[in-house]
C-alpha cells in the first residue's frame, strides 16, 4: 500500500510540473506538502509503520528523489543524470523534511519551510 501511495503522489507531482513547469526544488518539495495536507493523518500512520521497515521506506523515498530530479528536468534546465550519492542525499533530506512536516502543525508552516529551504541548500540546489 505505501508503494501505491507514494507512486500516486509522484505521478500528481510530476503531472503539476509538466503542466506548470517544475519550480525550483525547494518550491517542489514545499508544493508536494501542500498537496498532500489533506492526507497528512495518512502519511503520519505510514510513518509510523515506515519506521519498522527502514530499508523499503528509504528505497520508496528513493524513488520519490528520482521523480523530483525528473521534475527538475522538466523547466528546461539541462538533462542531468543524478549520481546515486545525489539521489540518496535527496532522499535523506527530504525524509528529514517529511518528519518536520508531520510534526510541524501551525499554519505557518515555517518549521517546515527552513528544513525544506535547508536541506536543499545543503544538497547545492536551489
Amino acid at each position: 500500500m505505501a508503494w501505491q501511495f507514494n507512486a500516486h503522489a509522484d505521478a500528481m507531482m510530476i503531472a503539476c510540473a509538466n503542466a506548470l513547469g517544475a519550480p525550483a526544488l525547494s518550491g517542489l518539495i514545499l508544493r508536494r506538502f501542500a498537496d498532500n495536507e489533506p492526507l497528512k493523518g495518512a502519511v503520519r500512520s505510514l510513518a509510523r509503520s515506515d519506521a519498522m521497515h527502514p530499508f523499503d521506506t528509504l528505497e520508496r523515498t528513493a524513488q520519490t528523489a528520482r521523480a523530483m530530479w525528473q521534475c527538475l528536468g522538466l523547466c528546461g534546465a539541462e538533462q542531468r543524470r543524478p549520481s546515486r550519492l545525489r539521489i540518496w542525499g535527496m532522499t535523506i533530506m527530504y525524509s528529514v523534511c517529511v518528519l518536520v512536516w508531520l510534526a510541524d502543525g501551525t499554519r505557518s508552516q515555517k518549521a517546515v519551510r527552513s528544513s525544506v529551504h535547508l536541506g536543499v541548500r545543503l544538497l547545492g540546489e536551489h
